[in-house]
């Protein structure tokens, strides 16, 4: 618990102080204690036993994507419909894609299985992995993959296709980018912040009850 907070807080000093969208707190956290384990011959399984305690909080912190939302509940009132379908939307197309893609490199089925979820918060990732019988690990690398690449390259994005409007822009990151393109767009601007927390959230249910069907469909 120590490596990884202290980690952290080091990734959080140089983000802020180069302000370079590579050097995300996550990406910097991911690389030190990757060789710190390495160099020190620390087995993973050790680390891991204060790591588990990290996971654990995952879910109940994700409520904490509660407060921006609280905080622009009108904006959001006023757009309900259009977040709702917007969200339905790049959840189901999230799923399609993933699959669609592991489909034409010829990934083995455990494989997609294991990715299918990524777009989803790691809690709600990883029950729905395990139902459809993929491999944790991958899952979650999948999971962290999907998040970085919103937060660090989302905007960006968004940006070049000049997409001015905030809840657009809040939509997008948090349906495809979990709560790590969350934390990024809450950054951004508080409209944004609220726009994509609500998308990660409702993008994990429709996502949990949207997945048996598609794989039924698909899979027969």
């Amino acid at each position: 618990i120590t490596l990884t907070v202290g980690v952290y807080l080091v990734g959080i000093f140089i983000y802020r102080k180069t302000k370079f969208i590579f050097f995300n707190p996550l990406i910097l956290s991911l690389i030190m204690i990757g060789l710190i384990l390495t160099v020190f011959k620390i087995p993973y399984e050790t680390y891991y036993q204060g790591g588990s305690i990290i996971t654990l909080i995952l879910g109940p912190a994700t409520i904490l994507l509660a407060v921006p939302v609280y905080d622009r509940i009108e904006m959001l009132k006023a757009n309900a419909t259009v977040i709702l379908v917007s969200i339905a939307c790049g959840a189901t197309t999230a799923v399609l894609s993933t699959w669609a893609l592991a489909k034409l490199f010829g990934f083995e089925q455990v494989l997609t299985m294991s990715i299918i979820p990524k777009s989803t918060t790691m809690a709600i990732a990883l029950e729905i992995s395990n139902s459809l019988g993929g491999i944790k690990a991958i899952t979650i690398i999948s999971v962290l993959f999907s998040g970085l690449f919103g937060a660090v390259l989302g905007p960006s994005i968004c940006k070049l296709l000049r997409i001015k409007s905030k809840l657009a822009i809040g939509l997008s990151i948090g349906t495809v980018s979990h709560v790590l393109g969350t934390a990024r767009a809450i950054e951004m601007d508080k409209d944004v912040g609220a726009a994509s927390s609500i998308a990660a959230g409702v993008a994990g249910v429709i996502t949990v009850l949207l997945v048996p069907l598609l794989m039924n469909i698909i899979i027969m």
